[in-house]
């Protein structure tokens, strides 16, 4: 089965998020009141969440664009002048965060074309818990089910990432899910396999789907793409062999006999004089992604056979996850992403001597990884 925004991109109509939840509501799902015209969500008076559009945010870059509340912006009831509002606010973030800017220099899109692009849509900003899931790229009937609600002075946050599978949770990584959020999360699984089974979808896709908890209600808000489903072809039972280690934590399978991987640590322009001169790769086996070039990660994750999540406090990174786009997409759009601690790969002083080298020669320093991985535990040692 294919996906049909895929397939044909001007199906969504040049906004994205509008398009799917139109489609996911005129289904039967709940979503956020959304408004056709500026005047009709000032009416409201309800608070409004203007969300930022662009073609590719369905299947491309997660988090490029920032939404605003609409009370922040401009109090003109005129689309045009909020347009403006919202790409004046957008190139503001460019000084201190250029991620559209960066994104046209890697991709050779023209600025103005891009913003040309960029539009918005009006919605009913709803309180509640924020939730974020994603079936497992190998594992059938498991999830990843990441849930976020900020603290106040009052009240502590609510952090977790727990997996759940086969009817109950197998492994929780933060914080403890309160009791009323672990009974519901059979209802929100509902709502994750309904809109992923829905025929514009590809069902053997394993999408991120956002979703919003209010009480014992959940709503539908966004649909991005990972990776589809591939079951393993084996199970690895077996002990590690001599030099290999267990890794902290794997996503996605390889094949029985394993992955050998050029794995990037060190990018010539991370730390050479030219730190604007960043391109696409074709194609890349592995990064460990050491640097603070976030759309350049963006846009390779999906190329990578394997993607390397140093870490040595696991519960921290998965905090991460729980928060950001970017680290979602290292985790859930390589074929394999797996997190470990850096000392398996690299003795006390490497990183330093392969930057010099990085540096005086002007080319990527990699090093090769054998990973074995059956989608629940992966070994890995250095080739």
């Amino acid at each position: 089965m294919k996906d049909m925004y895929v397939e044909e991109p001007d199906r969504l109509q040049g906004k994205p998020k509008r398009t799917i939840a139109d489609y996911v509501e005129s289904n039967g799902f709940l979503v956020p009141r959304r408004f056709g015209s500026l005047r009709e969500a000032r009416e409201s008076k309800l608070p409004i969440l203007v969300r930022s559009e662009h073609p590719q945010e369905y299947g491309g870059v997660s988090g490029l664009l920032r939404s605003f509340d609409l009370e922040t912006l401009s109090d003109s009831s005129d689309e045009g002048v909020l347009k403006e509002a919202v790409l004046d606010r957008l190139i503001e973030d460019k000084y201190r965060n250029p991620l559209s800017k960066k994104f046209c220099k890697l991709t050779g899109q023209d600025e103005f074309d891009f913003e040309r692009d960029v539009s918005f849509s009006l919605w009913e900003r709803l309180e509640g818990i924020n939730r974020t899931m994603v079936a497992d790229s190998s594992i059938s009937k498991r999830y990843h089910i990441m849930t976020c609600k900020l603290g106040k002075k009052e009240k502590r946050g609510i952090y977790s990432y727990l997996l759940f599978e086969d009817g109950k949770a197998s492994r929780e990584f933060i914080g403890d899910l309160p009791e009323d959020l672990q009974k519901g999360l059979p209802a929100l699984i509902e709502l994750y396999e309904g809109v992923r089974n829905l025929p514009n979808f590809d069902s053997n896709h394993c999408p991120i789907l956002e979703m919003q908890t209010i009480g014992d209600t959940n709503y539908f808000l966004q649909y991005h793409r990972a990776r589809d489903f591939s079951s393993p072809a084996f199970s690895l039972n077996r002990t590690v062999d001599e030099n290999e280690h267990e890794a902290m934590f794997v996503r996605g399978t390889t094949p029985k006999e394993g992955l050998i991987v050029d794995s990037t640590i060190v990018y010539a322009h991370s730390v050479g004089r030219d730190h604007g001169g960043w391109k696409i790769l074709t194609n890349e086996d592995a990064s460990f992604d050491i640097n603070c070039e976030r759309v350049f990660s963006e846009l390779m994750v999906r190329k990578r056979k394997a993607q390397i999540i140093c870490s040595n406090d696991l519960s921290y990174e998965m905090l991460k996850f729980i928060g950001g786009h970017l680290s979602r997409s290292k985790l859930f759009k390589p074929e394999v992403s797996l997190i470990d601690n850096d000392k398996h790969f690299f003795a006390d002083g490497e990183f330093n001597q392969m930057s010099d080298r990085a540096r005086e020669t002007g080319e990527d320093q990699k090093i090769k990884i054998h990973i074995v991985s059956d989608g629940r535990k992966a070994y890995v040692r250095r080739v």
